[in-house]
């Protein structure tokens, strides 16, 4: 299934694309995000979302980056 992850401010805008329309085959993955932009730049602190697309499912989770 094709898989989107993205990682949103707490605005609602995106901060990064970590998948965007990436093919994957079903399995367990572990993704990391190193809490740059994508510019590169290094994002501060504070409570971010995340959200996966995979088909027609949908979820939205929260995180918390420390700095």
């Amino acid at each position: 299934a094709y898989v989107k992850l993205l990682v949103y401010n707490i605005s609602g805008q995106v901060v990064k694309k970590i998948a965007d329309g990436v093919s994957q085959p079903p399995g367990h993955y572990i993704v990391s995000w190193d809490g740059k932009d994508e510019q590169g730049r290094h994002v501060p602190g504070g409570v971010y979302f995340y959200q996966i697309k995979v088909g027609n499912f949908i979820q939205t989770k929260k995180l918390i980056l420390l700095r």
